[in-house]
């Protein structure tokens, strides 16, 4: 999630007082043809109108440059487009100052970044020349994966008094509340290169801004799905929120709706208990009830509490007399997850007709006699109880490493045929993406469009970009490699990977079948744990904190804490399985492909005794597959299972932290 509110009494000043100055009309920053309204500071590097578009160029031995505003801007909303070379870090300034009494005139501030590295912080926010790091992306997957290389972005900031925002893409990334610089100028930045004489390009179209914005998207979806919310003024938004209305089935979901979104634009704080929270929303059989839901909106209760959670993302898509969206929202101390609604409209009335926390197994819907009721044809169980399983596709020998590339598209290995197969769910259709390719075994796509890839072959760990393979490492303290198997990447563009040795063994140079750990940008892995038989199946928890190590050798899989990047402690014991190949879903529950079946195993918070270990896991799911599963890729809300000869495909209950990209 992104990072917590600095102050309660801050933010919630900074949505309340009105603006004085009056809203403007959007704006163009560049106009197309010249550079007028604008003056280069720092470094050299060259910038150009090329074809109605800025082009920065990068030049040898100059610091970083930048193509600064003549203007100052306080509050404002701007939108851009931008076109980076994958070598080249880059950002995009603002509230940004450049003075004679701080580094001799060094520019410095809130930089909006664009990075094209495997890490994928693209439109997180750092500090320039002064703090570092101010709200990377390190825990929002969806953010880091809206980059697309080699292609046009589009970034959306908006700056109100100590809240910035960024959106890349349309996919929420940055939400920084900090007051160190109100006001400053709007640059282009060109990062420096060093000695390096290939210049590197990235380019900036249909830059536009508008000062003082009255109203943000959200606010506008509000109206637009709201008749009564049409014409109200921001702070008319509280009376709505707080008024007694009749607990009718349109009231409810209205209200309800409305509430959730207003935190999304401000109205928040952060002191939700959790016995507030069960009170509320918790029946003892674990689902809502709706006529309390009801209840508590009209008393006014739901009011002060939703205003307490903090919402995070909205998406809302809009198809005719349908709409269709979900918004991300974190309780405090408690719970995290996604809400999912569905709208239609009759004649020019909006009605919420369900709302649902899928991860939590909460289904409400809009009934024909306008009440509310629990969705009973929905569960949360993992699997339908007799879930089917379709295969899509076939005539291989063994299937390994499938990966959701950036077009969709899921990638996996045929490792005796040395051959990386491609099938796109959209067509049904798989061909071959790279043939020799070392039987390669586990595969990562990362942020940048990059297929990071274990090859037992080579004996290394390579990335393809573009076509063009490159190894990045095979060796450890000038020993080769036995045989990587599987891998994952971290929150700063690091690599963990599992080194096991199947089959042969009389060219092991190592006498370890260890887990190590590669940094962004360097060729060196550390070993990090060496104390398996044999490390096979490696995978993250869906926030990053935990990393699961399944030990193939001794039927175990064990979770260690990710203290830093590549630091590991807390070494326990997850569940008696080995897996060859996992993969978890938003709620946690990791799934072990092992013995001829796939195993959904939940989290446990404090651990139970089974044959007398204490096991840090529980079973809710197990599903036997046709063919023995090597691994398994939960991708929306279906799962694909590569298994021995066949490439497979189940529908859960469950969602994937990953989506697959919108086309």
């Amino acid at each position: 999630m992104k990072k917590t509110f600095v102050s309660t009494l801050l933010l919630f000043a900074s949505c309340l007082i009105a603006n004085p100055t009056v809203a403007q009309e959007w704006q163009p920053l560049f106009d197309g043809a010249s550079l007028d309204g604008w003056n280069q500071k720092g470094g050299k590097a060259k910038y150009e109108v090329v074809d109605g578009v800025i082009v920065g160029s990068s030049v040898p031995n100059t610091p970083n440059s930048f193509l600064c505003t003549d203007k100052d801007y306080g509050d404002f909303e701007m939108e851009l487009e931008f076109h980076v070379d994958h070598r080249l870090n880059s950002g995009i300034q603002i509230r940004s100052q450049s003075l004679d009494d701080y580094k001799n005139g060094r520019v410095h501030g809130y930089q909006v970044e664009i990075d094209p590295s495997d890490r994928g912080y693209t439109a997180g926010i750092y500090d320039e020349a002064r703090r570092g790091w101010l709200n990377p992306l390190s825990e929002d997957v969806s953010a880091r994966y809206a980059f697309k290389q080699n292609q046009w972005n589009h970034v959306r900031v908006v700056a109100v008094g100590n809240r910035i925002r960024t959106w890349l893409n349309g996919y929420p990334a940055a939400d920084l509340i900090d007051s160190e610089t109100p006001t400053g100028f709007i640059a282009l930045q060109v990062h420096g290169v060093g000695k390096r004489t290939d210049p590197m390009t990235v380019k900036w179209k249909n830059i536009r801004l508008r000062e003082n914005p009255e109203n943000t998207v959200e606010e506008d979806i509000i109206r637009k799905l709201i008749p009564a919310a049409t014409a109200m003024k921001r702070s008319d938004f509280m009376e709505l929120a707080t008024s007694g209305a009749a607990p009718n089935a349109e009231t409810v979901a209205e209200k309800t709706l409305t509430l959730m979104m207003l935190a999304s634009v401000g109205f928040g704080n952060k002191d939700m208990t959790q016995s507030a929270v069960e009170e509320l929303s918790m029946t003892s059989t674990g689902m809502v009830d709706p006529a309390k839901l009801a209840q508590e909106i009209v008393s006014g209760r739901v009011t002060t509490m939703i205003k307490q959670n903090r919402i995070q993302d909205i998406h809302c898509v809009v198809a005719g007399d349908s709409a269709v969206g979900w918004f991300s929202f974190e309780v405090p101390n408690l719970y995290q997850g996604k809400a999912h609604y569905s709208a239609t409209r009759t004649d020019s009335s909006w009605k919420i007709t369900e709302l649902s926390m899928p991860a939590r197994g909460v289904f409400l819907k809009l009934n024909d006699d306008g009440k509310w009721s629990v969705d009973d044809s929905r569960t949360n169980d993992v699997f339908a109880a007799q879930p089917e399983i379709s295969k899509l596709a076939e005539g291989f020998k063994f299937t390994e490493g499938p990966a959701l590339g950036p077009d969709g598209k899921i990638y996996f290995n045929d490792i005796p045929n040395k051959n990386t197969i491609v099938y796109d769910p959209a067509t049904k259709q798989n061909e071959v993406f790279r043939a020799n390719s070392n039987r390669a075994n586990g595969m990562f796509w990362s942020p940048a469009g990059a297929l990071i890839s274990c090859e037992a072959g080579s004996r290394s760990i390579t990335r393809n970009f573009d076509g063009k393979v490159t190894k990045l490492t095979g060796e450890f303290e000038s020993k080769k490699l036995n045989s990587p198997n599987d891998l994952c990447l971290d929150t700063a563009g690091g690599i963990f990977f599992t080194d096991p040795r199947y089959g042969n063994q009389d060219d092991m140079e190592m006498e370890v079948q260890g887990v190590y750990y590669l940094a962004r940008g360097t060729n060196k892995p550390v070993r990090v744990i060496d104390d398996l038989v044999k490390p096979n199946g490696i995978l993250f928890s869906a926030d990053f904190k935990t990393l699961y190590v399944a030990d193939l050798g001794a039927n175990k899989t064990w979770a260690y804490d990710v203290d830093s990047p590549g630091k590991l402690s807390n070494k326990r014991l997850f569940f008696n399985l080995g897996s060859d190949g996992m993969t978890v879903d938003t709620q946690g529950s990791i799934y072990l492909t092992t013995q001829g079946a796939i195993h959904v195993i939940s989290p446990l918070a404090e651990p139970m005794e089974v044959e007398d270990e204490e096991v840090y896991g529980s079973k809710i799911a197990e599903l036997k597959m046709p063919e023995a599963p090597a691994n398994c890729l939960l991708v929306g809300n279906t799962l694909y299972v590569t298994a021995r000869k066949g490439f497979y495909s189940v529908e859960t209950n469950r969602t994937g932290i990953r989506q697959a990209p919108a086309k």
